[in-house]
């Protein structure tokens, strides 16, 4: 009786002593619904503003440089500024508030990634933009441009444009996958209202590019609606996937192609590509077209193998 008396005494201290407040978490992709838009709008806010500083110094930075190997990356460089701090300023937010890393964010907590189907629907998606291109073989030009100077933007695109899209994939599908579904990708039927919504805002923030506006009639239509399916076939890839890579891996090549190799006449980013595409008449219609041929080898790859792959 006395030692469990004794006993309970050595027990008061601790019982009445000061408690440490429990750290508050959630499992990763878990967060709730108002941290991921904190996360999100802190982190596009703060890009925004340090990029276009960034942006806007370095302009100023390269403007006096007469230099005929800097000149065609001046427009380059201090436009992916902008990109590149949303980037790392949303990585930094939804690690902070969301308690979420990249990699949990992009595939998935303890997913295993399928290298093996990305690489080939890369590769597909690659054919797929070749095979789209011959839809304007005779509007397509060698824009002449020195090796060296090709060298350098091939530099350049592999530094930034990684982060471009990835900045992009966050903020259009990241999002809308990660809030309604946490931590699954979940089956087709039931993320096509969330791959809508995601496309319309993935369209929307493209509408004020040049080849949009200088788009008339219905052609600007045409145009816009090109957004929108390309965005729309790279969520349903991560639907039937069952991860972001697919998505991730089309949007980068899609990009890489287009900054490295093959641009439009007008464009967003005038990068000195090997190729200047020429294409004027019912440009809308030529590129709805060119997507859907884009996307079609790889598409046949996920539907044939989509109960393998999830």
């Amino acid at each position: 009786m006395e030692e469990n008396t004794a006993m309970e005494e050595n027990r008061i201290p601790e019982e009445t002593g000061k408690r440490k407040k429990a750290k508050k978490t959630w499992p990763e992709n878990g967060a709730p619904f108002y941290m991921w838009l904190l996360a999100l709008a802190i982190g596009v806010a703060a890009g925004m503003a340090i990029g276009s500083f960034a942006g806007g110094f370095i302009k100023a930075l390269v403007e006096d440089i007469d230099s005929p190997l800097l000149n065609p990356e001046k427009d380059l460089l201090s436009n992916m500024a902008v990109f590149v701090c949303i980037f790392w300023a949303l990585v930094l937010n939804i690690r902070i508030f969301c308690k979420t890393s990249m990699r949990s964010f992009f595939f998935g907590k303890g997913r295993k990634i399928d290298v093996r189907s990305t690489v080939i629907i890369g590769a597909l998606y690659l054919l797929g933009m070749t095979l789209a291109q011959l839809l304007s073989l005779k509007n397509i030009t060698c824009d002449g441009q020195p090796v060296l100077i090709v060298i350098i933007n091939f530099v350049f695109c592999l530094l930034l444009v990684w982060m471009q899209t990835s900045a992009e994939e966050i903020v259009f599908r990241g999002i809308f996958l990660r809030i309604p579904f946490k931590n699954e990708i979940p089956k087709l039927s039931r993320g096509l209202l969330a791959a809508v919504v995601s496309s319309l805002l993935f369209m929307a923030g493209h509408l004020y590019n040049p080849e949009v506006t200088t788009q008339s009639g219905t052609s600007v239509i045409l145009a816009a609606s090109v957004y929108f399916l390309s965005g729309f076939l790279m969520f349903v890839s991560n639907l039937l996937i069952g991860g972001m890579e697919a998505g991730l891996l089309i949007h980068l090549i899609n990009n890489f192609f287009c900054f490295f190799f093959v641009r439009a006449e007008v464009t967003a980013l005038m990068t000195p590509a090997i190729f200047v595409d020429h294409t004027e008449n019912n440009i809308g219609l030529i590129q709805l077209f060119g997507v859907l041929i884009s996307f079609a080898p790889a598409y046949v790859f996920l539907l044939l193998h989509r109960r393998r792959l999830r």
